[in-house]
């Protein structure tokens, strides 16, 4: 059970040896399959980047091409990745550069999700130890 519990809690953060982390071009192809299959042109994907963004006119569909093309020297800047992710309606792109690091993004009803679990679990556990406690006071008023 220990040794369940310590690979349990072990991180790539400890590790002396880094993960493969280089997911650049895995990333630049989730954009692109996401640009294509999301069912709008990449003109009103670039508006719904400016319109997350404060509507200020950043994004272009030209933008778009050269930022998610491969061997391009031009990158789209981090600052951006939550519009785009809105833009496309897609969380992808942040779950695959978390990949290397073993975590994923978990949107508000998944973390609820996960503190009800928890809150379930210990209930669960205290509800057990008061069992046994009633228990213990039951033969102790009661001793046969």
């Amino acid at each position: 059970m220990d040794e369940l519990i310590k690979s349990l809690q072990a991180s790539v953060f400890n590790s002396e040896t880094p993960q493969q982390m280089d997911v650049y071009h895995v990333f630049l192809a989730e954009c692109s399959k996401l640009m294509r299959t999301s069912g709008m042109s990449r003109p009103l994907i670039a508006d719904r980047m400016n319109d997350a963004i404060g509507g200020e006119n950043v994004v272009s569909a030209n933008k778009l091409n050269k930022w998610f093309s491969p061997g391009t020297d031009q990158f789209m800047p981090v600052h951006l990745l939550p519009a785009f992710c809105w833009a496309v309606r897609s969380i992808e792109p942040v779950n695959l550069l978390l990949q290397p690091l073993a975590f994923k993004a978990v949107d508000q009803r998944g973390q609820l999700f996960q503190q009800y679990a928890e809150l379930s679990i210990d209930a669960a556990d205290k509800s057990k130890a008061a069992e046994k406690m009633a228990a213990e006071l039951i033969r102790l008023i009661r001793p046969e």
